[in-house]
C-alpha cells in the first residue's frame, strides 16, 4: 500500500514510472548459459534511473514468504537485484517484495506508465489493462501474443539484446504511450473474445 501510494505521488509530481519484472526462469537458463541475468537487470534498472526515471521492481511469480524455494518463485531474483544495486540507484527504485496476488499486480501495473518484463504474465497483464510493454523473453509464445496487438517491435530475445536497446524503447515507448494503448485496447475486445470461444469450446466437450 505504501508503495503504491509512493508512485502514484510521484506521477503526479510529473515523474515517469517503468515498471520493471524479471524472471527467475530466464535466470536460470542465463546462469547455465555462463552470464548473470540478475546483473544484467541492475544495469538495466541503473540506465533507466540515470534517464530520469522511477523503476517499480516487482516479482509476479511468488511461493509464499519462502526465499529457499527458487522454482517459479521471483522474489528472491527481486531481492538480489535490489541488493545488487547502488544506494544512488535504490533512491530511485520502488520495490514490491511479498506474496503479491491478482489484483495487487494489476494495482502496481496500472500505477507505472510501461513495463519491461521478462514473465509470460506480467505481459499479459500488462495488455489486459492496456499499459504498452516491453517483453525480454524466450519464447516464440511472447512474439505470438504481442502481435495480435501490433506491440512485435517491443518483444526482444534476453540472449541477444543488452540493455541499451531495451532503455532506447523505453523512451520510445513513453512517447508513444496513449497511442499504442489506444491500439491495445481496441483490440482487446476481439482477443477476448477468441480466448472465450477456446472456454466454450471446452465446455461443449
Amino acid at each position: 500500500e505504501q508503495q503504491l501510494t509512493a508512485l502514484e505521488r510521484l506521477r503526479q509530481n510529473g515523474k515517469k514510472v517503468v515498471g520493471v519484472c524479471p524472471s527467475s526462469v530466464i535466470a536460470k537458463s542465463a546462469q547455465g548459459e555462463g552470464w548473470s541475468y540478475e546483473e544484467r537487470m541492475g544495469e538495466l534498472i541503473a540506465c533507466l534511473v540515470d534517464s530520469g526515471f522511477i523503476v517499480a521492481l516487482y516479482p509476479h511469480a511468488t511461493r509464499g514468504e519462502d526465499l529457499d524455494k527458487l522454482h517459479n518463485n521471483d522474489l528472491p531474483l527481486v531481492k538480489s537485484v535490489l541488493e545488487g544495486l547502488k544506494p544512488d540507484v535504490r533512491k530511485s527504485v520502488i520495490s514490491f517484495s511479498g506474496s503479491l496476488n491478482a489484483g495487487q499486480i494489476q494495482q502496481i501495473i496500472n500505477a507505472c506508465e510501461v513495463h519491461v518484463v521478462s514473465r509470460f504474465h506480467a505481459m499479459v497483464a500488462s495488455l489486459a489493462s492496456g499499459v504498452p510493454v516491453i517483453v525480454i523473453g524466450w519464447s516464440h509464445k511472447y512474439l505470438e501474443v504481442m502481435e495480435r496487438f501490433s506491440q512485435q517491435d517491443m518483444v526482444l530475445d534476453y540472449r541477444k539484446e543488452g540493455v541499451n536497446p531495451v532503455v532506447s524503447r523505453v523512451k520510445q515507448l513513453i512517447n508513444e504511450r496513449e497511442q499504442r494503448s489506444d491500439i491495445i485496447k481496441d483490440v482487446l475486445p476481439h482477443v477476448k473474445n477468441l480466448a472465450s470461444q477456446q472456454i466454450w469450446y471446452v465446455v461443449d466437450l
